[in-house]
């Protein structure tokens, strides 16, 4: 059910998503100047560049004018709602069960300030409401910042601080694609704790921090500090009856900080490579009963690669991952340590102005003896501010029981499908 759950959650378009029209409209651009096929995620180098230089084009990073002579509610403001119908099945042990089977509106969603000001300046603040209870509902804040970028297209410096969250990697404007995130960014390893969406780590959870970059022509580099999870939200995590409370991981975990190195490296127009490493802790509980809470320390390793193998035409994609874990259970004294390893290989055939075809497969190790491989096929049609988009999901799982004994199964084991259709309008 945990894998399902970020299957049927995180099956459009994420939460950070930058594709919106107001951009368009601030400089009278098609989306397909910063969105290759204009598409999202998919970013064209020139649509990275305008990201990293606080949402301005390079030649007019630093004009003030510019920024003046586009200052509309309009050009800095933004609104989108998702629609969707998704239908999930879980076969094991011969019997299969259908999960969810129904139309609704995961998202509805609000940008009230975004884009360049003052030449250098910049902003993102985004406001989210879940109005269907399978996607949790009430309001969420998902990312709200302030940004600033100084220098010349060739060498330029950039900063963003405030509440943050992932914003993907290099060639692509989330994680890796419209759909759903591989399983090497889904942190269940081992005791089959809570399955929480981590691209590089706990920025699936906005956190307060700073990230500096320096950009030198095709390459940019990254380095951010965040103040990672609360005391609130250990204790939400530990529950009522645990003995594991915040000031124990506070003491153990110096405070719960977390880093982020990254570079981001276009190769001409070949293509994009990312590699990124995250120092974090997370606590996480044991058969999602909130009763056994854990902590885990971890670093980890991440390579992707977008290959422009036909330009415009068909985008490659991979990725691997490799993490070390260290989980403390109730005691500051560690309890003991394992590793997770697994990756993805995907491809993206832009068929037209508007339609595209994607398909990928994964496969992942959370520990040495359990693992789950899944594919997907997707079929996107952007148009205008309306993106439709139909996704077919299948996870096969080989997981024990609980390694602790207690006989708990958090994944399903056997298959779990899903497909769905979603509509999304951006105006």
């Amino acid at each position: 059910m945990a894998v399902l759950f970020v299957f049927l959650t995180f099956t459009l378009f994420s939460k950070h998503a930058h594709a919106l029209p107001a951009f368009a409209r601030r400089y009278n651009f098609a989306c397909n100047v910063c969105h290759t096929d204009g598409a999202a995620p998919h970013l064209t180098e020139l649509g990275y560049m305008f990201r990293r230089m606080a949402f301005h084009l390079p030649g007019q990073l630093g004009d003030e004018q510019a920024d003046d002579q586009g200052m509309k509610v309009t050009n800095h403001s933004a609104i989108g709602v998702n629609v969707a119908y998704q239908y999930a099945a879980n076969s094991a042990s011969g019997t299969t069960a259908t999960v969810e089977n129904g139309i609704n509106v995961p998202e509805v969603e609000l940008w009230p300030l975004i884009g360049g000001f003052f030449g250098n300046w910049g902003a993102w603040s985004e406001v989210d409401a879940t109005p269907t209870t399978n996607s949790g509902g009430g309001l969420d804040m998902p990312m709200a910042d302030v940004r600033y970028a100084y220098g010349t297209p060739d060498l330029f410096y950039n900063f963003r601080a405030g509440m943050i969250a992932s914003e993907g990697y290099g060639a692509s404007d989330q994680w890796i694609d419209d759909g759903n995130i591989p399983l090497m960014d889904i942190l269940t390893p081992y005791k089959n704790q809570d399955t929480i969406a981590t691209p590089l780590g706990a920025m699936n959870v906005p956190e307060m921090g700073f990230e500096a970059g320096v950009n030198y022509k095709q390459s940019h580099f990254t380095f951010g500090y965040y103040d990672g999870y609360t005391d609130q939200a250990i204790g939400q995590a530990a529950g009522a009856n645990s003995g594991l409370v915040a000031a124990t991981l506070k003491q153990n975990d110096q405070g719960m900080r977390d880093v982020k190195f990254q570079l981001d490296q276009f190769v001409g127009n070949l293509g994009e490579i990312t590699a990124a490493y995250y120092h974090g802790s997370i606590p996480l509980t044991l058969l999602g009963d909130n009763s056994q809470p854990w902590l885990d320390n971890y670093n980890q390793e991440r390579l992707y690669l977008t290959a422009y193998a036909i330009p415009n035409k068909l985008d490659i994609v991979a990725g691997a991952s490799w993490a070390q874990n260290q989980y403390v259970t109730a005691s500051t004294t560690p309890t003991g340590t394992f590793s997770s390893q697994g990756g993805f290989l995907g491809a993206f055939y832009y068929a037209t102005p508007h339609l595209v075809l994607a398909a990928r497969a994964d496969k992942f190790y959370f520990n040495s003896a359990q693992s789950a491989t899944g594919g997907s096929l997707q079929v996107s049609m952007p148009f205008g501010n309306r993106i439709l988009i139909f996704h077919y999901n299948t996870l096969v799982s080989a997981l024990s029981d609980a390694p602790d004994g207690s006989g708990g199964v958090y994944f399903p084991q056997g298959r779990t499908n899903d497909f769905g259709l979603d509509l999304r309008f951006l105006l």
